[in-house]
């Protein structure tokens, strides 16, 4: 049997593997599946690289796969590898593509670590941190889309990860009047940073500031879209 326990790998402050246990029996294969830069490769590499470990994979009779999330701890029991019983054709295509991209995406997260580690250039390594917050966001929005998928799909008792929609069910009257309130706020503070971004159009080829400004604008637009969507499903529910 060969073993991993509490594996831990961090670069500079960042954790990329967080006490990981795993096993391996004799004559069993076990296969890490997770979202980009959850951490699988390096997980992989560490015991590899240290002679006194080993795996086998002679006598192939098992198979065992840990999906590894986006902080990069994994859990055995813990798989989205199984597609979704009893799910319907579009049910399986949809998820077949979710955790298709999940699993292929795989190498970008660890690049971007990787360069930002290994660059020379501040700005290059600040920005491409910024990327690397975006990446874990997207993939952990991608397994929660799988993961309700399924549980849609396989009926579980439980709540699904993603909630349903209720827009118009728990309190309709306080979803309308919060969506508006901080609608009204968003909108002002999207003028508000055109207008700094503006001013800022002396310094665009000199400094990041602009381009700064420019991402929290498209960041409040998202928040916007996001608040016209509750509001709109409030108003007009869809039964």
């Amino acid at each position: 049997m060969s073993s991993m326990c509490a594996l831990t790998k961090r670069y500079g402050d960042l954790g990329a593997v967080d006490k990981v246990d795993s096993s391996v029996a004799h004559g069993e294969v076990s296969t890490f599946l997770g979202p980009n830069g959850a951490g699988k490769s390096t997980t992989i590499k560490i015991p590899t690289s240290e002679p006194r470990q080993r795996i086998c994979t002679s006598g192939l009779r098992q198979k065992r796969s840990t999906f590894m999330d986006n902080n990069g701890t994994g859990n055995a029991a813990e798989s989205l590898s199984a597609p979704p019983v009893g799910a319907s054709v579009w049910e399986r295509e949809i998820f077949d593509h979710l955790t298709e991209h999940i699993v292929q995406e795989q190498g970008l997260f660890e690049e971007y670590v990787y360069a930002a580690k290994e660059t020379e250039s501040k700005a290059l390594g600040y920005l491409i941190n910024l990327l690397i917050e975006d990446e874990r966001r997207h993939h952990s929005l991608f397994r929660q889309l799988a993961e309700s998928l399924k549980s849609e799909a396989e009926l579980w008792p439980e709540s699904p990860v993603l909630p349903r929609m209720d827009f118009n069910k728990e309190n309709r009257v306080e979803v309308l009047e919060v969506t508006a309130r901080l609608l009204d706020r968003e909108e002002n503070d999207l003028r508000e940073l055109k207008r700094l971004r503006s001013e800022l159009s002396d310094v665009k080829d000199t400094t990041l500031w602009a381009l700064l400004v420019e991402l929290m604008e498209r960041d409040t637009d998202k928040h916007i879209a996001i608040l016209r969507f509750a509001s709109k499903h409030a108003k007009d529910p869809v039964f």
